[in-house]
């Protein structure tokens, strides 16, 4: 995701451009990690918006079932209440793996984007002052 660090500095190429005057490299990568905590908040706001969808939408089929047993409309009331269940359990687990797949692949390409920072830095020349006598 080098993209997005860069996207997030200004830069459309993937790398991250310093702008005129320069951006230090320790901005550069606080500028990453603050990318990764909004994208881990922007994520988890996600999970609990699309989890609040689906445990509405099973809670008007609880309902309905309840509503059906208790007045002896449903022979087969309690099967399928068990069977909402599962099902519901089943996509709330596989709505938590897909939001953390996602998440688990930005922060992957942020940190590649703070490693290519790291090389960066590491492959500047040195100058050493001499010590004199």
């Amino acid at each position: 995701m080098a993209a997005a660090g860069g996207a997030f500095l200004g830069s459309s190429s993937g790398e991250a451009a310093a702008p005129p005057g320069g951006v230090p490299k320790p901005a550069r990568a606080l500028g990453l990690v603050a990318q990764a905590y909004v994208a881990w908040l922007a994520r988890s706001l996600r999970y609990l918006a699309r989890a609040g969808t689906t445990s509405a939408g099973y809670a008007r089929v609880l309902a309905w079932q309840l509503g059906a047993i208790a007045f002896g409309q449903g022979r087969d009331g309690v099967r399928v209440l068990i069977d909402e269940s599962v099902a519901h359990l089943r996509e709330c687990g596989d709505l938590t793996v897909q939001e953390a797949l996602a998440l688990q692949k930005l922060l992957r390409e942020l940190g590649e984007a703070l490693r290519d920072l790291e090389a960066e830095t590491l492959e500047e020349p040195r100058r050493y002052a001499k010590a004199k006598p």
